[in-house]
């Protein structure tokens, strides 16, 4: 054995040291010499592991641990031979326990999402062979075939080939923990999403002979599954899982199916708010089914109602500045509002703008607040209606909640930016700015606003 080598297995078999600083100066000094000489330290990992099967949970997480960050720094530099032992020991890793040990299997599934951004196909036909006919797989091998779906669209052709989601559906209908639920619902979100951004590269779908409907009627049994047994689970992240991965679904349903299920889909998902304090992943879902259909032309106007009005009631609750999730929910909202008002503008509008007209300042806040991302990030399509929308804001001039004032000057910085007054009208606004400068800065009124809406952008 040459001496790289025993120093490379010295390190290996030592790296798991009681005390902590030790560990990472090992770890350090693997990853060094995997700089220069990555094939050495990952076949003497490969083959420490494979000869010391009784080795300590945590020693085992640690060295796939260092090995993958090898692997991320030479990914095009590694041989596909090597490739193979890899993924080879990724796979039994991940497997050679049928109970759950997070830490460990975590470990190995990322080595094999790793690997498979560079042998996607190969990670994934071991993943399948590990996915029985008969019996349900290891919670790990259902999740890691979406990890690799997600980190790579390459996957696809192979997920059509193969009918990967055709051979999930009877191990779906067979499932009975929540656990192995989840898995499959975020494993078939992820597949959805795959197929969905490799089909949006139009050429390269079109070399491979792959359209979105080569996969929709596999989904339609997923989504049967998903929404109309699933969805009634008492288990929170499940039903949010469900969510994520329904509004991947939806593009991939057949158009007459999508406007079939609408009304009910619109239903399911609007009624879910009431059962889940996580917001975020439902407005996302919605969102996505609203684009869905009208990228399909399905018309929406039966169902706008109900769409705008739960969206305005979310618009105008106050969000914690401290709170991520409610944030990031309240921004989904906007981007929803947004995707409504692409087929939609007419009756977008015309809904804020009777919004403004009753005072009250967290509802007029809610309106002005959707206008304004409508604003920024629409004007495509409110050309047309710029004068109304000048017109209609108006009456917010004589508000006097600071806080409604405020947020209208935001809105006329965005309406600034886009032309709006140059227009009849605009003189009034503009008068009105100089007016707000005119304010006292240290009022009580003010300091009593601030306080009372830290995730106000002005405050």
């Amino acid at each position: 054995m040459s001496i790289l080598k025993e120093l490379v297995n010295a390190l290996i078999e030592t790296a798991y040291d009681r005390q902590e600083e030790v560990k990472v100066a090992i770890c350090s000094a693997l990853l060094d010499i995997g700089r220069t000489k990555p094939d050495t330290t990952i076949i003497q990992t490969i083959e420490y592991l494979q000869n010391h099967p009784k080795l300590n949970k945590q020693h085992r997480i640690l060295l796939l641990n260092t090995m993958n960050k090898v692997i991320e720094l030479q990914l095009d530099v590694l041989s596909k031979e090597l490739y193979m032992s890899i993924i080879q020991l990724g796979v039994n890793e991940m497997s050679m326990t049928v109970e759950v040990v997070p830490d460990w299997q975590t470990a190995a599934s990322t080595v094999l999402v790793t690997s498979g951004l560079r042998y996607p196909e190969e990670v994934a036909l071991k993943l399948l062979d590990k996915m029985p006919t008969a019996g349900i797989p290891h919670f790990f091998t259902i999740q890691t075939l979406g990890q690799l779906a997600s980190a790579n669209s390459k996957i696809v052709p192979l997920v059509k080939r193969e009918a990967v989601l055709g051979r999930m559906l009877p191990m779906m209908g067979a499932v009975k923990q929540d656990n192995m639920k989840w898995a499959f619902a975020s494993s078939v979100g992820r597949i959805c999403e795959a197929v969905l951004n490799y089909t949006g590269d139009k050429g390269e779908a079109a070399r491979q002979g792959i359209s979105i409907s080569d996969f929709s009627g596999e989904v339609y049994s997923a989504y049967d599954i998903l929404f109309n047994v699933w969805i009634n689970s008492k288990e929170s992240k499940l039903r949010l899982a469900i969510m994520d991965a329904l509004g991947h679904m939806a593009a991939l349903l057949a158009t007459e199916t999508l406007q079939d299920q609408s009304a009910r889909l619109f239903n399911g998902i609007l009624g879910l708010y009431r059962k889940n304090q996580e917001h975020y992943y439902i407005t996302q879902c919605l969102g996505y089914v609203i684009s869905a259909a009208q990228d399909k032309d399905i018309p929406l106007e039966v169902h706008l109602e109900v769409l705008l009005n739960t969206l305005y009631q979310h618009a105008c609750l106050p969000v914690d500045a401290t709170n991520q999730m409610a944030l990031k929910n309240r921004n989904e909202v906007w981007r929803t509002c947004e995707i409504i008002s692409r087929k939609n503008s007419d009756k977008i509008v015309g809904f804020l703008l009777s919004k403004l007209e009753p005072p009250g300042e967290k509802t007029r806040v809610g309106a002005m607040d959707i206008l304004r991302h409508l604003i920024n990030a629409a004007d495509e399509v409110l050309e047309d209606k710029k004068p109304v929308i000048l017109n209609g804001l108006k009456i917010i001039c004589q508000d006097p909640s600071l806080r409604v004032r405020r947020v209208l000057v935001m809105v006329l910085k965005a309406m600034a930016h886009k032309d709006y007054l140059g227009l009849e009208g605009g003189q009034t606004m503009v008068q009105f700015l100089v007016q707000q400068v005119s304010i006292p800065p240290d009022t009580k009124e003010k300091k009593e606003a601030t306080k009372q809406d830290p995730d106000n952008p002005t405050s």
